[in-house]
């Protein structure tokens, strides 16, 4: 393995929840007449979650924000806890809309407890904040 991607593997990095903000979040269920809306919430990984919420916001007309950050010591440990997020995601708290965009019924920070208990977090912690 070479010397730089060895500094990248063992780089601190991030699994994140990014979704609509509350203001978003409260338009749409005036517009369904208060109907329960969930929005579809993005589970992913990066060096940066700040970046890469610019880089979603692009493409996305409703303001997004970062509701979460896990910090793992790696992005091996980072993309293992991605995939049983993702799992768990499909399999008992909501469902796939699209690649990583999953509609969660109930709470995203639910699954954040039951990952926990089941270990997959390793060294993984909860960050109150993006990098």
């Amino acid at each position: 393995m070479s010397e730089i991607s060895e500094k990248v593997e063992d780089r601190n990095c991030y699994v994140y929840f990014i979704s609509e903000t509350k203001y978003s979040i409260k338009e749409e269920r005036q517009k369904r007449r208060n109907k329960k809306y969930y929005p579809p919430v993005k589970i992913g990984r990066s060096f940066n979650p700040m970046q890469r919420l610019k880089e979603l916001q692009v493409g996305n007309y409703k303001r997004l924000e970062i509701k979460k950050t896990l910090e793992c010591r790696n992005e091996k440990e980072a993309k293992t806890l991605e995939k049983s997020l993702h799992a768990m995601a499909y399999k008992k708290y909501g469902k796939g809309i699209s690649g990583e965009w999953f509609i969660i019924y109930g709470s995203w920070k639910l699954m954040i407890k039951a990952a926990e208990k089941c270990g997959n977090v390793f060294a993984c912690k909860q960050y109150s904040g993006p990098p």
